[in-house]
């Protein structure tokens, strides 16, 4: 397993549900996330302004920096077709494995905070702090970004799309959009503070990080809200949740790894 921390990579070797060894393989500060391209490929984006390819060859992984300097990749995606899109202060990008391209739709502002696909309707969605933003997807760039929802009071940050829905987190709530108009939302806040990432796992069900929350909250397609109680530190969130073969893992901003 490849985990990002505050200093680097770092691979863990496992025991069963034990952690039994570690060692950096990269040194990359303030990583922001490690995305699956193919089976053998994966894109490190960083709140810095460089970002690198991680490929694994005969066993063995290997690494090499993303040529374009791009300031703060705060969210990045890989789409069915091997394409990275990143979300940046600087506006969105798409990366190929030699190709770069700056999307800059008219209406798009600078800082992006999140970015999701629609792969269905060639639909690319996007956020700054207070809107969220429609844009055609045909690999070209061309149309306009519009706006299909705005809080003036709210802060955007995570964002997915999952069957005919998009999901996006608004301060404390989840806002839940069906053909681009607002359908439904829900309201967090007795459980916590923002939220800061979602996760649509196999079977549809979302997903929430929270901070400031003893609970883990997930959310059916039929809407059916539920709380799980976590055990961790005082002080500390889970900061990120996600599905594996066995499961789901959580990573909480402790020393610490749960899985369940």
């Amino acid at each position: 397993m490849v985990v990002a921390a505050g200093d680097g990579l770092y691979l863990l070797g496992w025991e069963g549900k034990q952690i039994a060894s570690s060692s950096k393989i990269l040194d990359c500060t303030l990583t922001s996330a490690i995305n699956p391209v193919n089976d053998s490929t994966w894109f490190i984006s960083t709140f810095g302004l460089t970002h690198y390819w991680m490929t694994r060859r005969d066993g063995a992984l290997a690494f090499s920096p993303l040529e374009q300097h791009i300031t703060n990749v705060n969210r990045a995606f890989a789409s069915q077709t091997g394409d990275v899109w990143l979300a940046s202060n600087e506006g969105v990008y798409v990366v190929q494995r030699h190709i770069f391209n700056s999307f800059n739709y008219p209406g798009q502002p600078g800082f992006i905070e999140g970015i999701a696909e629609d792969v269905n309707h060639n639909r690319l969605y996007f956020t700054n702090r207070l809107s969220l933003f429609s844009a055609s997807n045909t690999g070209q760039g061309a149309g306009t970004a519009t706006v299909i929802y705005t809080n003036p009071a709210g802060y955007f940050q995570g964002l997915q799309h999952h069957g005919d829905r998009l999901w996006a987190t608004n301060q404390y709530g989840v806002l839940v959009f069906d053909n681009e108009t607002l359908v439904k939302e829900i309201d967090c806040s007795p459980y916590g503070r923002f939220i800061h990432d979602l996760f649509v796992d196999a079977s549809g069900e979302v997903w929430l990080s929270q901070a400031n929350s003893e609970v883990v909250t997930s959310v059916t397609p039929d809407y059916v809200v539920h709380h799980h109680k976590i055990a961790l530190t005082p002080g500390s969130n889970v900061n990120v949740i996600r599905q594996g073969p066995r499961g789901y893992m959580l990573l909480p901003m402790a020393r610490m790894v749960i899985s369940f």
